[in-house]
């Protein structure tokens, strides 16, 4: 049996992240690209240094809410799979293929999942990163080395890119997954349709 991350990742990959398909990474790719070029041309540390603060403030406050839709949608599409019809159908590979539907479909949740609760992760530990800097007193030596303007506006705009590029993404990724709970649906009707008409023949 396979199971664990690197089964999911086969699954799923770069092949599926970067793919033309999936336009909502691109979305976030592209918005964030833009805001970034938006903060250089401006070059304002400062400026970078509140919004980084605004956007570890704005993930941290909705990402649980959206990892426990997630979590919650994908706990129901396994509950569905009580239908023997449907297994049979998603389970059966096509020809050429080395996954079936059901594993295809449970890798996206799961990637899903994984980049939201990840997110989470991230920009909690920015967070206390942010807090610590903050609260730490060093003396003028150290002062003069880890608050070096340059060596800041680089770090503030990679923090920038890093996070707001995971935070929209796994907005973004609602969209997929309620489109994902839509296709699993139609297919859950087709094959109960399918089984009352198989009864009635």
């Amino acid at each position: 049996m396979n199971a664990g991350w690197n089964y999911i990742w086969k699954l799923y990959g770069w092949k599926g992240l970067l793919s033309k398909r999936n336009r909502l990474f691109y979305f976030a790719l592209i918005t964030v690209l833009l805001a970034l070029i938006a903060l250089l041309i401006n070059n304002d540390a400062n400026l970078t240094f509140t919004l980084i603060d605004k956007i570890i403030d704005i993930g941290i406050s909705i990402l649980p809410t959206l990892l426990g839709f997630n979590l919650g949608a994908y706990a129901l599409i396994i509950g569905f799979l009580a239908n023997k019809n449907l297994i049979s159908a998603l389970v059966e590979k096509q020809e050429g293929e080395t996954a079936n539907a059901l594993e295809k479909m449970s890798s996206i949740f799961a990637f899903n999942i994984i980049v939201q609760a990840f997110t989470l992760l991230v920009t909690f530990l920015i967070r206390e990163i942010m807090v610590f800097i903050q609260t730490l007193q060093l003396n003028t030596q150290l002062v003069k080395v880890f608050y070096n303007i340059t060596y800041i506006s680089i770090l503030n705009d990679i923090t920038f890119f890093v996070s707001m590029l995971l935070i929209v993404y796994s907005i973004a990724l609602v969209i997929q997954n309620a489109i994902n709970i839509f296709d699993f649906n139609q297919l859950f009707t087709y094959f109960s349709l399918k089984k009352d008409d198989d009864n009635v023949d």
